[in-house]
């Protein structure tokens, strides 16, 4: 009778242990890195020369698209790498110095960023992937150059972005994106660098998007 007893419970205990372990590396609260790829798009507002003039009597008139493809890697729970591979369609309005006319000269570019991303919910509160909401910062630099057409200019401008980003979490693999930040480029890009303050253009944007990631299945307790 002891003997049974002893053994019901090595067994029980056995069971319960594999249980626990099973719990361990099906959680949703156990971080594994993680490569994911996505894809936004959205509009821009372009503040260039004059833009005093343009932005508080026609803000519309300075907004155009902005496409972006991006593929990164979660290196921990709040740090990751990852690149924006993009096209931008530009609207500059401004006065004509001869003509004292309005026109709005229109002008399109690609974009190759790096970023480094910052999950701030996951600094703050916790890893978890039961949790509908993350929001990250992220910021990064790289290269721009024209593809076109009214505003001729064939050498690459760096550009430099920073913003924030709020991920809606449909599956533990499949987010939906808004992403809102600024990029800052060079005085003559878009053709008309007058040497002023500031010695930059810029433009805002807000974009809406997609992101898969790769995860294990035996990472994560994904239903």
């Amino acid at each position: 009778m002891f003997k049974t007893l002893v053994i019901t419970i090595l067994l029980l205990g056995h069971s319960s242990f594999a249980n626990t372990q099973q719990a361990r590396v099906f959680s949703t609260k156990i971080f594994k890195p993680n490569l994911y790829i996505g894809a936004n798009t959205g509009y821009n507002v372009y503040v260039g020369e004059a833009y005093k003039g343009y932005l508080f009597s026609n803000p519309l008139s300075a907004i155009g698209m902005i496409e972006r493809a991006t593929i990164g890697y979660n290196i921990t729970k709040v740090l990751g790498v990852r690149s924006f591979i993009g096209y931008t369609n530009h609207k500059w309005p401004y006065i004509d110095s001869i003509t004292l006319n309005n026109n709005t000269s229109k002008f399109s570019a690609a974009h190759v960023t790096i970023d480094l991303t910052y999950n701030l919910s996951n600094k703050l509160v916790s890893y978890d992937l039961k949790r509908p909401l993350d929001i990250s910062l992220f910021a990064g630099a790289g290269v721009s150059r024209s593809l076109q057409a009214d505003i001729p200019t064939d050498t690459l401008s760096i550009i430099v972005h920073g913003g924030l980003q709020a991920d809606y979490r449909l599956t533990q693999f499949l987010e939906l994106n808004l992403i809102g930040d600024i990029n800052i480029v060079p005085d003559n890009y878009n053709g008309s660098g007058n040497n002023g303050t500031p010695p930059f253009d810029l433009y805002p944007s807000l974009s809406v998007g997609i992101t898969y990631h790769f995860r294990n299945k035996r990472h994560c307790n994904c239903e």
